[in-house]
Protein backbone atom coordinates (compact mmCIF):
# COMPACT_ATOMS: atom_id res chain seq x y z
CA UNK A 1 0.00 0.00 0.00
CA UNK A 2 1.43 3.44 -0.91
CA UNK A 3 2.43 5.39 2.20
CA UNK A 4 0.07 8.24 1.37
CA UNK A 5 -3.03 6.08 1.76
CA UNK A 6 -2.45 4.93 5.34
CA UNK A 7 -4.13 7.88 7.04
CA UNK A 8 -7.13 7.59 4.72
CA UNK A 9 -7.82 4.05 5.96
CA UNK A 10 -6.66 4.57 9.53
CA UNK A 11 -3.76 2.12 9.54
CA UNK A 12 -1.39 4.21 11.62
CA UNK A 13 0.79 1.28 12.66
CA UNK A 14 1.40 0.38 9.00
CA UNK A 15 2.15 4.03 8.29
CA UNK A 16 4.77 4.06 11.03
CA UNK A 17 6.39 0.87 9.74
CA UNK A 18 6.43 2.11 6.15
CA UNK A 19 7.94 5.46 7.00
CA UNK A 20 10.50 3.97 9.37
CA UNK A 21 11.72 1.81 6.47
CA UNK A 22 11.66 4.80 4.10
CA UNK A 23 13.62 6.94 6.57
CA UNK A 24 16.29 4.26 6.97
CA UNK A 25 16.56 3.99 3.18
CA UNK A 26 16.97 7.78 3.07
CA UNK A 27 19.75 7.69 5.65
CA UNK A 28 21.70 5.15 3.63
CA UNK A 29 21.17 7.04 0.38
CA UNK A 30 22.19 10.39 1.85
CA UNK A 31 25.25 8.86 3.48
CA UNK A 32 26.41 7.07 0.33
CA UNK A 33 25.49 9.74 -2.22
CA UNK A 34 26.78 12.79 -0.38
CA UNK A 35 23.81 14.88 -1.51
CA UNK A 36 23.82 17.18 1.51
CA UNK A 37 21.68 20.26 0.95
CA UNK A 38 19.80 18.73 -1.97
CA UNK A 39 16.01 18.71 -2.38
CA UNK A 40 16.10 15.09 -1.24
CA UNK A 41 17.97 16.12 1.88
CA UNK A 42 15.67 19.05 2.65
CA UNK A 43 12.28 17.61 1.71
CA UNK A 44 12.06 13.84 1.25
CA UNK A 45 13.96 12.58 4.26
CA UNK A 46 12.41 15.05 6.74
CA UNK A 47 8.98 14.36 5.27
CA UNK A 48 9.33 10.64 6.00
CA UNK A 49 10.39 11.45 9.55
CA UNK A 50 7.46 13.84 9.99
CA UNK A 51 5.13 11.14 8.72
CA UNK A 52 6.65 8.68 11.19
CA UNK A 53 6.19 11.12 14.07
CA UNK A 54 2.57 11.78 13.06
CA UNK A 55 1.75 8.07 12.83
CA UNK A 56 3.32 7.40 16.23
CA UNK A 57 1.38 10.31 17.72
CA UNK A 58 -1.88 8.87 16.42
CA UNK A 59 -1.08 5.55 18.10
CA UNK A 60 -0.12 7.15 21.42
CA UNK A 61 3.56 6.22 21.08
CA UNK A 62 5.24 9.21 22.70
CA UNK A 63 8.80 7.89 22.91
CA UNK A 64 8.94 6.93 19.23
CA UNK A 65 7.20 10.13 18.10
CA UNK A 66 9.63 12.22 20.10
CA UNK A 67 12.63 10.38 18.67
CA UNK A 68 11.44 10.97 15.10
CA UNK A 69 10.68 14.63 15.86
CA UNK A 70 14.08 15.24 17.39
CA UNK A 71 15.74 13.72 14.34
CA UNK A 72 13.72 15.98 12.03
CA UNK A 73 14.73 19.08 13.95
CA UNK A 74 18.40 18.18 14.27
CA UNK A 75 18.61 17.21 10.59
CA UNK A 76 16.90 20.28 9.18
CA UNK A 77 18.39 22.84 11.58
CA UNK A 78 21.66 23.49 9.71
CA UNK A 79 19.77 24.01 6.42
CA UNK A 80 17.01 26.37 7.56
CA UNK A 81 18.77 29.69 7.07
CA UNK A 82 19.55 28.98 3.42
CA UNK A 83 16.26 27.23 2.61
CA UNK A 84 13.74 28.77 4.98
CA UNK A 85 10.60 28.43 2.84
CA UNK A 86 11.13 24.71 2.30
CA UNK A 87 12.74 23.81 5.60
CA UNK A 88 10.89 25.79 8.26
CA UNK A 89 7.67 23.68 8.22
CA UNK A 90 9.77 20.85 9.66
CA UNK A 91 11.15 22.89 12.54
CA UNK A 92 8.08 22.84 14.86
CA UNK A 93 7.77 19.04 14.76
CA UNK A 94 9.05 18.57 18.30
CA UNK A 95 6.73 21.33 19.55
CA UNK A 96 3.81 19.45 17.98
CA UNK A 97 4.74 16.17 19.66
CA UNK A 98 5.17 17.75 23.08
CA UNK A 99 1.82 19.52 22.70
CA UNK A 100 0.11 16.33 21.57
CA UNK A 101 1.21 14.55 24.73
CA UNK A 102 0.81 17.49 27.14
CA UNK A 103 4.46 17.58 28.17
CA UNK A 104 4.00 20.97 29.80
CA UNK A 105 7.22 21.06 31.82
CA UNK A 106 9.28 20.14 28.77
CA UNK A 107 7.51 22.75 26.67
CA UNK A 108 8.34 25.50 29.14
CA UNK A 109 12.01 24.52 28.91
CA UNK A 110 12.16 24.81 25.11
CA UNK A 111 14.39 27.69 24.01
CA UNK A 112 12.85 30.29 21.68
CA UNK A 113 13.32 29.60 17.98
CA UNK A 114 15.37 31.82 15.73
CA UNK A 115 13.45 35.10 15.54
CA UNK A 116 13.57 34.90 11.73
CA UNK A 117 11.30 31.85 11.88
CA UNK A 118 8.07 33.74 12.43
CA UNK A 119 5.61 30.87 12.12
CA UNK A 120 7.66 28.50 14.28
CA UNK A 121 7.91 31.28 16.86
CA UNK A 122 4.13 31.64 16.82
CA UNK A 123 3.76 27.92 17.53
CA UNK A 124 6.29 28.24 20.36
CA UNK A 125 4.00 30.86 21.91
CA UNK A 126 1.02 28.52 21.40
CA UNK A 127 2.90 25.80 23.26
CA UNK A 128 3.98 28.06 26.12
CA UNK A 129 0.52 29.55 26.45
CA UNK A 130 -1.05 26.11 26.47
CA UNK A 131 1.36 24.93 29.15
CA UNK A 132 0.66 28.02 31.23
CA UNK A 133 -3.13 27.61 30.94
CA UNK A 134 -2.91 23.92 31.83
CA UNK A 135 -0.81 24.60 34.92
CA UNK A 136 -2.87 27.51 36.24
CA UNK A 137 -0.56 30.38 35.21
CA UNK A 138 -3.32 32.34 33.51
CA UNK A 139 -1.55 35.70 33.40
CA UNK A 140 1.29 34.11 31.46
CA UNK A 141 -1.18 32.32 29.19
CA UNK A 142 -2.95 35.61 28.38
CA UNK A 143 0.39 37.24 27.63
CA UNK A 144 1.33 34.43 25.24
CA UNK A 145 -2.07 34.78 23.53
CA UNK A 146 -1.47 38.48 22.92
CA UNK A 147 2.02 37.77 21.60
CA UNK A 148 0.62 35.10 19.29
CA UNK A 149 -1.98 37.51 17.92
CA UNK A 150 0.67 40.15 17.29
CA UNK A 151 2.79 37.56 15.48
CA UNK A 152 -0.17 36.58 13.32
CA UNK A 153 -0.56 40.15 12.10
CA UNK A 154 3.09 40.26 11.02
CA UNK A 155 2.80 37.22 8.72
CA UNK A 156 2.08 38.17 5.09
CA UNK A 157 -1.36 36.91 3.96
CA UNK A 158 0.10 35.11 0.95
CA UNK A 159 2.96 33.39 2.81
CA UNK A 160 2.84 29.59 2.65
CA UNK A 161 3.93 27.14 5.33
CA UNK A 162 3.21 23.96 3.50
CA UNK A 163 3.93 21.24 0.99
CA UNK A 164 0.31 21.52 -0.14
CA UNK A 165 -0.18 25.29 -0.66
CA UNK A 166 -1.65 25.99 2.79
CA UNK A 167 -1.17 29.52 4.08
CA UNK A 168 0.88 30.31 7.15
CA UNK A 169 -1.83 32.57 8.56
CA UNK A 170 -4.33 29.72 8.47
CA UNK A 171 -2.12 27.69 10.78
CA UNK A 172 -1.57 30.64 13.09
CA UNK A 173 -5.33 31.30 13.15
CA UNK A 174 -5.73 27.69 14.25
CA UNK A 175 -3.13 28.14 16.94
CA UNK A 176 -4.76 31.33 18.23
CA UNK A 177 -8.20 29.73 18.52
CA UNK A 178 -6.78 26.68 20.26
CA UNK A 179 -4.88 28.77 22.79
CA UNK A 180 -7.92 30.96 23.45
CA UNK A 181 -10.03 27.81 23.95
CA UNK A 182 -7.56 26.52 26.51
CA UNK A 183 -7.51 29.83 28.34
CA UNK A 184 -11.32 29.93 28.40
CA UNK A 185 -11.34 26.38 29.76
CA UNK A 186 -8.89 27.38 32.48
CA UNK A 187 -11.29 30.19 33.41
CA UNK A 188 -14.14 27.59 33.56
CA UNK A 189 -15.88 29.38 30.67
CA UNK A 190 -16.93 26.24 28.83
CA UNK A 191 -19.35 27.90 26.42
CA UNK A 192 -16.72 30.34 25.22
CA UNK A 193 -14.17 27.54 24.92
CA UNK A 194 -16.58 25.57 22.73
CA UNK A 195 -16.94 28.54 20.39
CA UNK A 196 -13.16 28.77 20.01
CA UNK A 197 -12.93 25.02 19.37
CA UNK A 198 -15.64 25.31 16.71
CA UNK A 199 -13.71 28.14 15.06
CA UNK A 200 -10.58 26.00 15.11
CA UNK A 201 -12.41 23.06 13.51
CA UNK A 202 -13.76 25.31 10.75
CA UNK A 203 -10.27 26.67 10.11
CA UNK A 204 -8.75 23.19 9.99
CA UNK A 205 -11.44 22.08 7.53
CA UNK A 206 -10.27 24.77 5.11
CA UNK A 207 -6.77 23.30 4.86
CA UNK A 208 -5.83 21.43 1.72
CA UNK A 209 -5.48 17.71 2.29
CA UNK A 210 -2.03 16.23 2.71
CA UNK A 211 -0.39 13.25 4.38
CA UNK A 212 0.55 13.48 7.05
CA UNK A 213 -2.00 16.20 7.76
CA UNK A 214 -0.16 19.49 8.13
CA UNK A 215 -1.86 20.46 11.37
CA UNK A 216 -0.58 18.14 14.03
CA UNK A 217 -3.86 16.71 15.31
CA UNK A 218 -7.59 16.55 14.49
CA UNK A 219 -9.17 19.43 16.41
CA UNK A 220 -12.54 17.68 16.57
CA UNK A 221 -10.99 15.56 19.33
CA UNK A 222 -10.91 18.68 21.50
CA UNK A 223 -14.31 20.00 20.46
CA UNK A 224 -15.88 16.63 21.26
CA UNK A 225 -14.51 16.47 24.79
CA UNK A 226 -15.40 20.13 25.43
CA UNK A 227 -19.00 19.38 24.49
CA UNK A 228 -19.02 16.23 26.59
CA UNK A 229 -17.69 18.01 29.67
CA UNK A 230 -20.36 20.68 29.12
CA UNK A 231 -23.13 18.08 29.35
CA UNK A 232 -23.72 17.91 25.58
CA UNK A 233 -22.99 14.22 25.11
CA UNK A 234 -25.19 13.84 22.04
CA UNK A 235 -23.29 16.61 20.23
CA UNK A 236 -20.00 15.17 21.42
CA UNK A 237 -20.99 11.83 19.89
CA UNK A 238 -21.75 13.52 16.56
CA UNK A 239 -18.40 15.32 16.56
CA UNK A 240 -16.48 12.13 17.35
CA UNK A 241 -18.27 10.28 14.57
CA UNK A 242 -17.51 13.12 12.13
CA UNK A 243 -13.83 12.95 13.06
CA UNK A 244 -13.77 9.19 12.51
CA UNK A 245 -15.03 9.78 8.98
CA UNK A 246 -11.95 11.92 8.30
CA UNK A 247 -9.52 9.90 10.43
CA UNK A 248 -10.75 6.30 10.44
CA UNK A 249 -9.86 4.36 13.59
CA UNK A 250 -8.44 7.44 15.28
CA UNK A 251 -8.07 5.97 18.78
CA UNK A 252 -8.61 9.27 20.56
CA UNK A 253 -11.88 9.87 18.74
CA UNK A 254 -12.92 6.28 19.44
CA UNK A 255 -12.23 7.01 23.11
CA UNK A 256 -14.25 10.24 22.93
CA UNK A 257 -17.06 8.41 21.21
CA UNK A 258 -17.01 5.70 23.87
CA UNK A 259 -17.27 8.25 26.68
CA UNK A 260 -20.09 10.13 24.95
CA UNK A 261 -22.05 6.90 24.47
CA UNK A 262 -21.51 5.95 28.10
CA UNK A 263 -22.70 9.39 29.20
CA UNK A 264 -25.91 8.85 27.25
CA UNK A 265 -26.27 5.33 28.69
CA UNK A 266 -26.62 3.87 25.23
CA UNK A 267 -26.77 0.13 25.66
CA UNK A 268 -25.62 -1.44 22.41
CA UNK A 269 -22.71 0.49 20.93
CA UNK A 270 -20.21 1.09 23.77
CA UNK A 271 -18.74 -2.42 23.92
CA UNK A 272 -18.06 -2.50 20.19
CA UNK A 273 -16.46 0.96 20.35
CA UNK A 274 -14.42 -0.09 23.39
CA UNK A 275 -12.99 -3.06 21.50
CA UNK A 276 -12.15 -0.82 18.53
CA UNK A 277 -10.41 1.68 20.80
CA UNK A 278 -8.40 -0.98 22.62
CA UNK A 279 -7.25 -2.45 19.30
CA UNK A 280 -6.26 0.99 17.99
CA UNK A 281 -4.46 1.96 21.22
CA UNK A 282 -2.70 -1.34 21.83
CA UNK A 283 0.74 -0.05 20.85
CA UNK A 284 0.55 3.11 23.00
CA UNK A 285 3.09 3.87 25.70
CA UNK A 286 0.77 6.31 27.51
CA UNK A 287 -2.65 6.03 29.11
CA UNK A 288 -5.56 8.12 27.87
CA UNK A 289 -7.91 10.39 29.81
CA UNK A 290 -10.59 12.75 28.56
CA UNK A 291 -8.39 15.78 29.25
CA UNK A 292 -5.75 14.36 26.92
CA UNK A 293 -8.07 14.94 23.96
CA UNK A 294 -7.74 18.70 24.33
CA UNK A 295 -4.32 18.40 22.72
Amino acid sequence: MPAHTFFRVGDYAASARSNAIAAETDRVYLRDSGTTGSMYDIIYFPHNLQYLAAADCMQGRFADARQAAEEVVSHIGPMVSANQAMAEPCVPTLIYVLLRFHRWDEILKLPPPDSQLAVTTAFWHLARGSAAAATGHLEMAEMESKTLEAARKEIPPDAEFSMYSNKARTFVDLAANILDARIATAHSDRERAIEYWKNAVQTQDRLYYGEPPEWFYPVRESLGVALLLNGQADQAEAVSRADLEQYPRNPRSLFGLLKSLEAQRKASDPEWVRREFEAAWKNADVTLELGDLQA
